[in-house]
């Protein structure tokens, strides 16, 4: 596989350790056509993962989060242009956290709500919801893995696929042996 991961890293560019993935596992229901349907992976590495100070394992949230629960999105920070795109000039190399709370769907345009899709906004003023092609960043709700990006709308609302309706699905395949 060409794909690496990086862990215990204080930037998004260097330092850490580097892992090799072994194999990505997509979800089974995942079409290309539809993103926003079981869009999510897991990644088997070629050696195990240590934890410590900086990596440890997260807790999933087993429900969806109800609208108004707080929490935060965690990434790299990025400055956008005006088209709401990763600037050229932006430099990533801190590593960001934002408020957020959870709101109706509506917010974020998700007319026919599923029970995977949340929608998130920053519960600051001074900061935003991430740049439209930020995606993968992580939220975090009562120190629980709730979600993982999908879009940003505007660079004022995210849209999450919730983790909830896939652990089954992630413990059947994190713990068999290939």
């Amino acid at each position: 596989s060409d794909v690496a991961v990086r862990a215990d890293s204080v930037t998004s560019r260097w330092r850490g350790t580097v892992f090799l993935v072994r194999e990505l596992v997509p979800h089974p229901e995942y079409r290309p056509e539809n993103p926003f349907f079981s869009n999510i992976a897991l990644l088997k590495l070629h050696t195990k993962m240590k934890f410590g100070k900086r990596v440890s394992p997260i807790t999933l949230w087993p429900r969806m989060p109800h609208i108004g629960n707080e929490g935060f999105t965690t990434g790299w920070r990025a400055d956008c242009n005006q088209n709401g795109k990763i600037s050229r000039r932006s430099h990533l190399t801190k590593p960001l956290t934002t408020p957020v709370m959870i709101l109706e769907p509506r917010h974020c345009f998700v007319i026919n709500n599923r029970t995977y899709l949340t929608c998130v906004s920053s519960t600051t003023k001074l900061s935003n919801s991430g740049c439209s092609e930020d995606i993968g960043r992580l939220l975090v709700v009562r120190k629980k893995l709730a979600g993982f990006s999908l879009l940003t709308i505007n660079q004022a609302f995210s849209v999450f696929n919730a983790v909830g309706p896939y652990i089954q699905w992630i413990k059947s395949v994190a713990f068999t042996s290939h």
